[in-house]
């Protein structure tokens, strides 16, 4: 096997196991299996199932796949724990890297619309060599504004991404979380400025977690 197609194996196998990532932190199944189980009392899938509210065959896959991916333990009569970095990583808002997981599902949402989009003749209609002043420019950007309003088929609307304020917000908690006012502010004096009247202005920035976490 070449590096390349290493590569792509790899590619492909994380491309597999970052949905069954998504779904334990949107289902609370890592939560469950981290209170259920550890190395000295393993637990099996009907406990976690029952503790997340979810059916047992489905969770004895989820907890089988991600053993396989060597992210969780595993013993020989198929009962599961975490070790406890694995805690650390899945369990809760603690890790930025997994919480990014859900835009995978977000995002697969829209392929087949953007398949279409990529084509000449798809949603956008003609191509952007179609027009010589195609260019980052206010003109260019007023014109495919009202070549979006006059053609019902144009491009990818914002609507179809109804998932990404929600999982915007689980990433940007489990970056901001613990260390934006306790470990940040201190850095850059910022708690003096605000102990002493300084105001937050927070312009369309997400669900507004910042703001209320200050």
């Amino acid at each position: 096997m070449t590096e390349l197609q290493k590569r792509l194996k790899s590619i492909h196998f994380g491309a597999l196991i970052a949905p069954v990532i998504a779904l334990g932190k949107k289902l609370g199944l890592f939560d469950a299996l981290s209170a259920l189980g550890s190395e000295e009392a393993p637990t099996d899938a009907r406990a976690v199932a029952q503790q997340a509210d979810c059916k047992e065959r489905y969770v004895k896959e989820w907890l089988s796949a991600l053993a396989c991916a060597r992210l969780i333990e595993i013993t020989p009569d198929e009962r599961f724990w975490m070790s406890e970095e694995a805690k650390h990583e899945f369990d809760g808002l603690n890790n930025f890297e997994v919480a990014r997981m859900l835009f995978v599902p977000a995002s697969v949402k829209v392929f087949d619309d953007l398949v279409d989009a990529f084509k000449v003749d798809g949603r956008l209609g003609e191509a952007p060599s179609a027009h010589p002043s195609y260019n980052c420019s206010l003109k260019s950007i007023a014109h495919v504004q009202m070549s979006s309003v006059l053609n019902p088929l144009a491009g990818l609307d914002y609507s179809q991404f109804a998932d990404f304020y929600n999982e915007q917000d689980v990433q940007t908690r489990a970056k901001h979380e613990k260390h934006l006012v306790k470990d940040y502010f201190p850095l850059i004096g910022m708690n003096s400025v605000l102990s002493t009247g300084g105001r937050v202005l927070d312009v369309g920035c997400g669900t507004g977690f910042h703001s209320m976490k200050i």
